[in-house]
């Protein structure tokens, strides 16, 4: 989860973030909690995240875990 949420440069990226999960899957609770987590960290920075590219299964999972307003269909 760490290494996730390590990825980004929360200060320095634009104030629009696209985080893209085509060629991903979403599995568990450890990588919502992961996703959350950058999203926070962007919101806490006065960002925007919009998450794209999710299956469907995925979609539902971070729905479930209130990120509803970050993804998009796609």
């Amino acid at each position: 989860m760490n290494h996730f949420v390590n990825l980004f440069d929360y200060k320095a990226d634009p104030l629009k973030i696209t985080i893209d999960f085509s060629a991903s899957h979403v599995w568990d609770h450890s990588a919502v909690t992961a996703i959350a987590k950058a999203v926070d960290k962007y919101e806490q920075n006065g960002k925007t995240v919009l998450i794209v590219g999710l299956n469907e299964d995925s979609r539902r999972l971070l729905e479930r875990s209130g990120l509803s307003g970050a993804t998009r269909a796609s």
